[in-house]
């Protein structure tokens, strides 16, 4: 999916209905532009709430063993373990098993 195309539809279908079809045709300023700019802070966006979920996991298994972590070290930790292959496998059971559930229900 092409997340600035869809913003740039979203953004015109938007301007139609709040300021009419003229202003959505001929905007005084770019919809794509927006739209562009947008998408690039949606990604940005996207990757800090992921690590900030990483490390709340990071706090949760350190918790489990009483092992205390620092801001940074848990930063480190959260950066190693996202950009590992650990993160980036495809872990084939997991999903065998939901597709298994989902087929037998």
């Amino acid at each position: 999916m092409n997340i600035e195309k869809e913003f740039n539809k979203f953004l015109y279908r938007w301007v139609k209905k709040n300021f009419g079809q003229s202003e959505a045709d001929d905007p005084s300023w770019s919809i794509k532009a927006l739209a562009h700019d947008l998408a690039d802070e949606y990604w940005k966006i996207q990757e800090r709430v992921e690590r900030e979920n990483i490390k709340e996991d990071i706090k949760y298994v350190a918790g489990n063993s009483d092992i205390e972590l620092t801001e940074q070290e848990l930063a480190d930790i959260a950066d190693d373990y996202r950009y590992s292959e650990a993160y980036c496998a495809m872990d084939e059971d997991s999903i065998m098993y939901f597709i298994e559930k989902r087929k037998g229900e």
